[in-house]
């Protein structure tokens, strides 16, 4: 199914790659939560990842529940992309592990953390803010707005989450 992308020419990749991490900054900008702006992003770009996935991520969003105590929401949804195209079937449930799936999502965690120093919402912040907030409590999200939450810094995580999976993709890794 995504083998079409692999043969594409570099310019082309380079492209797709840039719309994705475009696309999800710009929809980060406008509509909020991490984890949709990421899937719209991968559905928008290369028109995989059905609609019941965007609508489940919708949780996650601010480090779950808009908490900032979980992980990524842009990660958590990266994690579920990875799920959706390499996660074990309910058919193969009784086989074992999956282990592309494992491996995609462990190097993935891997790249967050070395980027940001963390892979939870509140350690981004941190690194990216200078400061963790809950977005749930109306002064901290102020706070975050101020320190520019929507402006530049979120947007900024899901452009280089996005981004990582589009070049997953075209590179044949997803």
């Amino acid at each position: 199914m995504l083998k079409k992308f692999t043969e594409l020419p570099d310019a082309e990749k380079k492209d797709l790659i840039d719309k994705a991490a475009s696309l999800g900054y710009e929809y980060e900008r406008k509509y909020g939560n991490c984890p949709q702006c990421t899937i719209a992003a991968i559905q928008d770009t290369f028109g995989i990842i059905d609609d019941d996935v965007f609508k489940q991520s919708y949780g996650f969003g601010a480090g779950i529940g808009l908490t900032s105590k979980g992980t990524c929401g842009a990660l958590s949804a990266a994690i579920l992309i990875i799920g959706s195209l390499h996660g074990r079937e309910k058919a193969d449930f009784h086989s074992g592990r999956n282990a592309k799936c494992y491996e995609l999502s462990k190097q993935l965690v891997e790249k967050v953390e070395e980027e940001y120093g963390g892979i939870l919402c509140h350690e981004i912040q941190r690194k990216i803010m200078g400061d963790s907030f809950d977005l749930n409590k109306q002064e901290e999200f102020l706070a975050f707005e101020a320190a520019g939450g929507h402006d530049d810094k979120c947007p900024s995580v899901i452009a280089f989450v996005a981004g990582y999976l589009a070049e997953l993709i075209v590179e044949g890794e997803l």
